[in-house]
C-alpha cells in the first residue's frame, strides 16, 4: 500500500474538526430542554421537601415576625393555664376551709364535751376523737357511741371532692388473738369499720375509698407511756382533694 501525499497536520486537523463537530452538537441538544418535564421535577421536589426551597425564599423579617407571634403566643397560653392553676388552688382551697367550718359546726357538741378536737393546717383538716369512746380493747367493732359521730362525718365527706383513704393505726404492743394474728390485722379491719359504717350513712361512691392498715409504723407519739400509746391507736379518714393536697380526720382508738 503507497503512503498518503497528504501532509502530516491534515490527519491533527481532521481530529479537532471532529471534536468541535460533536461539541457543538452536544451544546445544541443541551439547549433544547424540554421546560415542562424541568417543572414538573421541579414541583416534586419542592413537594418532597415540604416546600423547604420556598421557606428560604420568605423575607427575613417575615419568618422573624411569625416566630415572635407564635411565641407571643404561646406565652398568653402559659399565662391562661397558671392563672387556671391559680384559680384551682384558691377553689381548692376556699373548699378545705368550708370544710372545716362545716365540721366544726356538726361536731360542735363532741368538741364542747373535750371528746373530739377539729384543727386546720394549711388545706388540711384535722378530727381527733377521744380513744376510749369508739373501739372496744383489741375489737374492730365501732360502739354506739361511734354511730351519730360518723353520720354526720359522712354527710360531710359526701360534699367534700377527691379520694378517701381510710387507715388504721396501733400502738406498738404485739396482739394475737383467734381472731388478729398481728396489728396489721387489727389496724386493716377498724379501718374497714368505719368505711363500712360512713357507705351506710351517705351513698358515698365506693371507688372514691380506699383501706389502709399500718398497724404500728407511723406513730404519732412515742410509744413509751400508756397515754401516748392511746394517742397512737387511731383511725384516719384523709381526704385527698384535687390538686394533691389531704383533708385528715384522725379517730383515735383502743
Amino acid at each position: 500500500m503507497k503512503g498518503s501525499n497528504a501532509p502530516a497536520w491534515m490527519v491533527t486537523f481532521a481530529d479537532l474538526a471532529l471534536l468541535l463537530m460533536a461539541f457543538f452538537v452536544l451544546m445544541m441538544s443541551f439547549s433544547s430542554v424540554d421546560l415542562a418535564k424541568y417543572r414538573n421535577v421541579s414541583e416534586s421536589m419542592s413537594e418532597a421537601f415540604n416546600d423547604a426551597l420556598g421557606a428560604f425564599d420568605k423575607p427575613l423579617a417575615g419568618r422573624i415576625g411569625d416566630e415572635k407571634a407564635d411565641s407571643d403566643t404561646f406565652n398568653k397560653e402559659a399565662g391562661n393555664a397558671a392563672s387556671q392553676i391559680g384559680e384551682s388552688e384558691d377553689e381548692t382551697r376556699q373548699k378545705m376551709e368550708e370544710t372545716f367550718s362545716t365540721l366544726k359546726s356538726v361536731l360542735r357538741k363532741e368538741v364542747t364535751e373535750g371528746k373530739v378536737s377539729v384543727e386546720s393546717s394549711g388545706n388540711s383538716v384535722i378530727i381527733r376523737f377521744d380513744d376510749s369512746a369508739y373501739f372496744t380493747a383489741g375489737s374492730e367493732g365501732l360502739s354506739p357511741a361511734m354511730a351519730p359521730v360518723l353520720q354526720r362525718v359522712a354527710s360531710v365527706l359526701l360534699e367534700s371532692p377527691g379520694t378517701i383513704v381510710v387507715e388504721g393505726h396501733t400502738d406498738s404492743q404485739p396482739i394475737s388473738t383467734e381472731r388478729f394474728r398481728s396489728n396489721w390485722d387489727l389496724s386493716t379491719a377498724r379501718a374497714a369499720s368505719v368505711v363500712t359504717e360512713l357507705l351506710q350513712f351517705a351513698p358515698i361512691a365506693s371507688d372514691r375509698v380506699v383501706v389502709q392498715g399500718h398497724s404500728d409504723t407511723k406513730p404519732v407519739a412515742p410509744n413509751d407511756t400508756a397515754e401516748n400509746r392511746a394517742k397512737n391507736r387511731r383511725v384516719e379518714i384523709h381526704i385527698i382533694s384535687d390538686n394533691g393536697q389531704t383533708t385528715t380526720l384522725s379517730v383515735p382508738t383502743r
